[in-house]
């Protein structure tokens, strides 16, 4: 009813590499084996040096994006205000997922008229929070205060952000 299994385990993401032996305990119990006890040993940690950066290049690599996504979140918010559509447009994923299962066409005109309905638009962000998720993407959220001569609201947003050719844009919103 039990049986030892030892082998060698790599693992890769875009953040860390590591190699370890492992030597699981496995217990068959009402006919399935399942592990009942896990032992392991990191003998290769950052495999290769050339393909991978310390916590500290991580840091301020994350960093660094996460002052380029504040900048893109206000160029989003200023061509918002300015009523700028183009602008405003260009800050989404080409394969941007609207809300509510709309086309990307459907969308797009209804944001159009909405951006230019009002004779002014005022928006202000608070709370700006932003996670990273690995390199290419990250979750923002923030409270939003929204202005116009014809309504006013306050909402906690999310977004998730892509980096594509090195400039992020929004991919979801909710």
């Amino acid at each position: 009813n039990y049986a030892r299994v030892d082998f060698t385990q790599t693992y890769e993401s875009d953040t860390y590499k590591d190699q370890t032996k492992k030597e699981l305990l496995m217990e068959k119990i009402d006919g399935e084996w399942l592990i009942a006890q896990e032992q392991l040993t990191i003998f290769q940690k950052n495999t290769s040096k050339n393909t991978q950066q310390t916590s500290t290049e991580i840091i301020n690599e994350h960093a660094k994006d996460k002052n380029l996504i504040e900048t893109a979140i206000n160029q989003w918010v200023d061509a918002w205000s300015n009523q700028d559509i183009d602008s405003y447009l260009a800050s989404y994923a080409k394969d941007f997922i609207p809300p509510k299962g709309l086309s990307n066409n459907r969308w797009e005109r209804q944001r159009t008229e909405r951006l230019l309905a009002p004779s002014y638009i005022k928006i202000t962000l608070s709370n700006l929070k932003i996670n990273m998720r690995g390199k290419n993407y990250a979750r923002v959220d923030f409270t939003q205060t929204y202005e116009s001569d014809t309504y006013k609201d306050q909402t906690k947003k999310e977004l998730l952000m892509e980096k594509i050719d090195g400039e992020w844009f929004i991919i979801k919103e909710k």
